[in-house]
Order: structure tokens, then sequence, then C-alpha cells
């Protein structure tokens, strides 16, 4: 099969590089990065599986397409997808999927290019780009879920190239249940430790932080429940379980669920990509697509979401500069303080 990998960030590097063995790999990047990049050795380490791919091939504009790709896998972040629509043809590919994060991404390639040739993906698979240009995946047991957006698509077949990859598959009924449920995935510890600069570990050792994240997690559930969404499991992740948790346990317990069964330490050192994209100045988050879809699919709907509303607001007046970086540093007691004061709400 012939595969465009767009975007050779963490997941677009792990995806092509698996993906290679059996099928057809070209990578689009930016035309000031290509040579470079195709004189390159992609690396990519699945704990003691050591997967790699020489001189890449790629090209730097969708005009360089000839014949259609059978699929393309659209990797960039989220804030980068209106971009790459602009310029994408429809002519380029057999069928797209996305396996970015949040909320949105789905609806834009439907709308240009119609359900049929749109898969929904998502990935439990952390992977995190180490100095050296290699690839990490951080934790192996998750995989990745397809969602169907069309009856026309035959997502067997679909998962059956991932699977010959060696991922964990899955496949979902519901695409924005999916979604949705990722988006809850998303939001444990996320934008926290993009605002406080802490690890999930350290941030499951704070009080202050999982009442935080239990009202963010309640709020997000209420809502989600109230327009009939549905949570499903993901490949490693028992979303179910963890709705649940964060529904009808106190604080302590969810703590001390966390830290005991190690899953407070499954992202390892890795932090989350909202807080490495604070961290390297950039203006664009992809919180307006976790958290800020809560507040959004809120007002569209007639719900208050304060709490998901203010974190959001919070860290784009970070990432403006309006509130200092250090303000919430390793302090999750202020953080909590300050969005029970500013929301009104207990």
């Amino acid at each position: 099969m012939r595969i465009l990998i767009i975007g050779a960030g963490a997941i677009g590097t792990m995806l092509g590089t698996a993906l290679s063995k059996n099928n057809e790999i070209v990578f689009y990047i930016r035309e000031s990065k290509i040579e470079q990049f195709k004189k390159s050795e992609l690396t990519v380490n699945f704990g003691n599986d050591i997967k790699k791919l020489s001189n890449p091939q790629a090209i730097s504009s969708f005009s360089q397409i000839q014949n259609p790709f059978d699929l393309a896998i659209l990797s960039v972040k989220s804030y980068n997808t209106d971009e790459i629509l602009e310029d994408l043809d429809t002519k380029a590919f057999n069928l797209i999927t996305t396996c970015q994060n949040g909320i949105g991404n789905e609806e834009k390639l439907i709308n240009k290019y119609g359900a049929d040739k749109v898969v929904s993906s998502v990935i439990t698979l952390p992977a995190a780009k180490n100095q050296d240009g290699s690839v990490s995946v951080t934790n192996l047991k998750g995989g990745i879920s397809f969602g169907k957006t069309s009856d026309k698509i035959r997502l067997d077949k679909i998962a059956d190239i991932f699977s010959e990859a060696g991922f964990k598959t899955s496949i979902c009924d519901n695409y924005a249940d999916m979604k949705w449920s990722k988006v809850l995935l998303n939001m444990n510890s996320n934008a926290l430790s993009a605002i406080t600069s802490m690890t999930m570990e350290e941030l499951f050792k704070s009080s202050s932080a999982v009442s935080v994240e239990k009202k963010l997690f309640k709020e997000a559930l209420c809502l989600l429940n109230k327009n009939n969404i549905k949570t499903v499991d993901l490949p490693g992740y028992p979303v179910k379980a963890m709705c649940i948790m964060y529904d009808y346990l106190p604080e302590k317990a969810i703590s001390a669920i966390m830290l005991i069964s190690g899953k407070a330490k499954s992202r390892g050192k890795k932090m989350p990509s909202l807080y490495i994209d604070i961290e390297q100045g950039k203006k664009n988050s992809e919180i307006d697509v976790v958290n800020g879809a809560i507040k959004v699919l809120g007002e569209r709907t007639g719900e208050k979401t304060p709490f998901n509303s203010f974190i959001c607001n919070l860290l784009h007046s970070i990432l403006e500069g309006k509130i200092p970086r250090n303000k919430y540093r390793n302090n999750p007691k202020l953080l909590l303080e300050d969005m029970l004061s500013q929301t009104g709400r207990e």
C-alpha cells in the first residue's frame, strides 16, 4: 500500500517507520527541512524493539503527487489542520485518516472530502522525540482505534495494515464516542502539567491538583451525558473505569489508585504535548480541541462549563504573556484557589 504521512513529528515518524516494513511510505515535509530529512535515518524505540527507516522518501508540495496514495495519515498538530487542507486536494489520496488529538478535525475533513474518504482514528501510544532526533514510545500498552464515518469504508482492512506493522488495533462503530473518549484521556493531567510544569506522578501526589482534575472531569462527563455521547474503552486504556473513578470516588481514593497502580507513572518522564508547546514558546495550543472542546460544546448546547472554560482561558493567557509563566509552577494549590474564586463554584 502507498501511504502518505503528513507531518514527521513523533507520531508521524513512529507510524511511518513501523508501516514501512510492508508499505511504501512517503512523508510530507516543509521545504526548508526536506533535504536533511531525506538523508536521515529514522529510528523509533518500541521498548527493546528498534525500528529504522533509512533515506525516507519525502515531498514538500502536494502538487508533486502524480498518482493518488491509497491512504493519507494526517499527524500534524490540530491547530495546523486548516493550513494543510488549503493545499491538499482530494485527488491526492483514496482515503485519509486523522490520528490527531481533540475534536473537530474529522468534521473539517468530511466537509472538504466527504465522509466516504475519511477514517477517524485515535492513538494511545505516547511517543516523544529525543534530542538526537530518534523517537521513543514510552508506554507500549496502547495502540490505535479506528472509528466509522461511513458504512462504505471497510475499517477492518485499514486496521489489518496497522496490525501487520505491530500495532494493537480496535474498531469503534461511532467515531464521535471514540474521539470524545480520547478527549477525556487527554484531559488527564495534560493541561495541569502545562500550567504547573509538574509530571503526572507529581500531580497525583497533590490533593489540590487531584481536586482540579476531578472538577474538570466531572464537568465534562456531565456535559457528555446530557448530549448522549458515550464513553468507550481505547487500546490499553479502560476509559469507562476511569470515568467511574472520577465520577464517584473521593480525591484521596483517586490519588491512591493512580499512584499504587502505577498509572501516574505510565508516561515516565515524558511531559504531555500541551507542556511541550508552551515550553517551546508556541502561541498556538491544542487546549482548544481538548478542554476547549468541552467549552465549545457547552456554549453550543446552552450548558455552563466554568472549570474547563477557566483552564482553557488561563492557558491562553499564559501563552499570550498576560499571566506570568511561573505563576502556577509547582503550585496547584494556588491554581485551585484561583479557579474556585474566579468561577464562583465549589
